[in-house]
C-alpha cells in the first residue's frame, strides 16, 4: 500500500513537471511566432548600423581577423571597435545555426537564451507568471527583434539575480568563481555591465552584519574589478585606450535631455505600446490595455488572499534583487547619457534593460506575496494584447492582399 502511494505521488510529480515543460514550450512558441512575424514582414525596420557592425565583428572573429571596424578611429588614431566581443561570439553560433536551418540567426539565438532562462526559472521552482508577463511586453519583444546585445544582456542579468537570490535564501556562498564569470560575461556582452560594481557596493552596505554574505560580496567586487581592469589594460595595450575613452561631452541642452528622458519613461511604463511611435488609434488602444491591467490589479488585490510563502522566500528575495538591479542600472545609465554624447538618445536600448528588470521584480514580488485571482484569464488577455500591438498589422495585411488578390493599395 505504501509503495502504491509513493508511486502515485511520483506519477503526479512527473505529470506536473511535464505540464510545466509543455507550458514553457507553448509560451516560447508564441513568443517566437511574434518575433518571426516582425522580422518577416517588417525586417527593414530591424536592420540597423549597430546590428551590421555586430555581424561584421562576428565574421572577423570567426575568420581570425583583427577585432576592429575599419573607419572607426579612437583618439590614438587606430582602428577600433566600440563593441565588446561577447555578443559577436554568440552571433557566430547563431550564424552557423542559420546556415544549417535557414532560420533567422536572431530568432535562433534569442530563443535559445530565452529557453535557457525558462529552464533555470523552472529549476528554481519559481512562479512562471511573472516571467511570462515580462517577455510579452513591448520593450522585451522589440529588443528580441534587433541584432543588439541588450536582449542577451538582460537575460544574463536575470540569471545573475536568480543565482545571488538562491545564495541569499540558503545563506550559502560557494559559487563565487562562477558568479564572477557570469558578471564578466555581462560586462563583455555590453560594457554598461560595469554598473554591477555599484550594485555590489550597495550589497556590501546592506550585508555588513552578515559575515558570510559580506565576505562573498567583497570578494565578488574585488574579483570583478580585477577582471574589468585587466580587460581595459588589454585594450590600452592593443588600441591605445580603453573603450569609452574617446567619448566627449554631450552638446544637448538639459531641457532636451529631460524631454527625451520623460518620453522614454512613458514608453517603458506603457508596457504594451510605446507612446512616441504610435498613431492616435494605436496609442488609445494601448492606453486602454494599460488601464485594463491596473483595473485587474486593483480588483485582484482587493480580493486577494495572502500567499502562504514566508518572509524571505526565494521569490521575495529575487523580486527585491531584480528591482534593485533595475534601479542601479537606471541610476548608472542616465547620468552617463546625460553627460556623454551617444549616437542614440534615451531610448529602449538605454533604458529598456533597467525597466525590464524593475518590472519583472515587481511582478515576482507581487505574485510571491499574494494569491491573485483570475491569473489565467488575465494572462490570456496579456498575451492577446501583446500579439495585437506587436505584430506589424499594416505590413501583414498588405502582404495578404498581394498574395490573395494581387492588390497592394494601402488601406491606412
Amino acid at each position: 500500500m505504501k509503495n502504491l502511494v509513493q508511486q502515485n505521488l511520483l506519477s503526479k510529480k512527473i505529470l506536473r513537471f511535464c505540464l510545466s515543460v509543455s507550458y514553457i514550450f507553448i509560451f516560447i512558441a508564441i513568443w517566437c511566432a511574434i518575433i518571426f512575424i516582425k522580422l518577416q514582414f517588417d525586417g527593414n525596420h530591424y536592420q540597423t548600423v549597430d546590428g551590421d557592425y555586430y555581424q561584421l565583428l562576428a565574421k572577423k572573429l570567426e575568420t581570425g581577423q583583427r577585432y576592429v571596424i575599419e573607419g572607426i578611429k579612437n583618439k590614438a588614431n587606430q582602428d577600433f571597435s566600440p563593441y565588446p566581443p561577447g555578443y559577436p561570439i554568440f552571433l557566430i553560433a547563431g550564424n552557423w545555426a542559420e546556415n544549417l536551418s535557414g532560420i533567422n540567426s536572431i530568432l535562433i539565438l534569442h530563443t535559445f537564451f530565452l529557453l535557457i532562462l525558462f529552464i533555470i526559472w523552472r529549476r528554481m521552482r519559481l512562479d512562471p507568471y511573472p516571467l511570462v508577463l515580462i517577455i510579452f511586453t513591448d520593450t522585451f519583444l522589440e529588443l528580441g527583434s534587433y541584432r543588439w546585445s541588450e536582449f542577451v544582456f538582460v537575460l544574463f542579468l536575470i540569471a545573475f539575480a536568480i543565482l545571488i537570490s538562491r545564495n541569499e535564501r540558503n545563506d550559502q556562498y560557494s559559487n563565487l568563481v562562477f558568479i564572477i564569470l557570469i558578471c564578466l560575461s555581462i560586462f563583455l556582452i555590453r560594457y554598461a555591465g560595469i554598473f554591477l560594481i555599484n550594485f555590489i557596493a550597495y550589497k556590501l552596505l546592506t550585508k555588513r552584519a552578515l559575515k558570510a554574505g559580506f565576505k562573498f560580496w567583497k570578494y565578488l567586487g574585488i574579483g570583478l574589478s580585477i577582471c574589468i581592469s585587466g580587460w581595459f589594460f588589454y585594450e590600452i595595450k592593443a588600441f591605445g585606450q580603453p573603450t569609452g575613452g574617446d567619448r566627449y561631452a554631450n552638446q544637448d541642452s538639459h531641457l532636451e535631455l529631460l524631454h527625451g528622458l520623460g518620453l522614454e519613461i512613458c514608453n517603458q511604463v506603457s508596457l504594451f505600446k510605446d507612446v512616441t511611435g504610435s498613431s492616435l488609434p494605436s496609442f488609445a488602444l494601448g492606453s486602454l490595455a494599460f488601464i485594463g491591467f491596473f483595473v485587474w490589479l486593483i480588483a485582484a488585490l482587493k480580493n486577494k488572499s495572502v500567499s502562504d510563502s514566508v518572509n524571505g522566500s526565494m521569490s521575495e528575495i529575487l523580486g527585491k534583487n531584480l528591482m534593485t538591479l533595475g534601479i542601479a542600472y537606471f541610476l548608472f545609465i542616465v547620468p552617463i547619457r546625460w553627460y556623454f554624447y551617444f549616437a542614440e538618445g534615451f531610448d529602449l536600448r538605454l533604458l529598456g534593460p533597467g525597466f525590464i528588470l524593475f518590472f519583472l521584480g515587481i511582478f515576482v514580488y507581487m505574485f510571491s506575496k499574494y494569491d491573485l485571482r483570475g491569473k489565467n484569464l488575465f494572462l490570456l488577455f496579456w498575451i492577446l494584447a501583446a500579439i495585437f500591438f506587436s505584430i506589424p498589422k499594416k505590413e501583414v495585411y498588405l502582404e495578404f492582399q498581394k498574395v490573395i488578390w494581387g492588390n497592394t493599395k494601402p488601406i491606412f
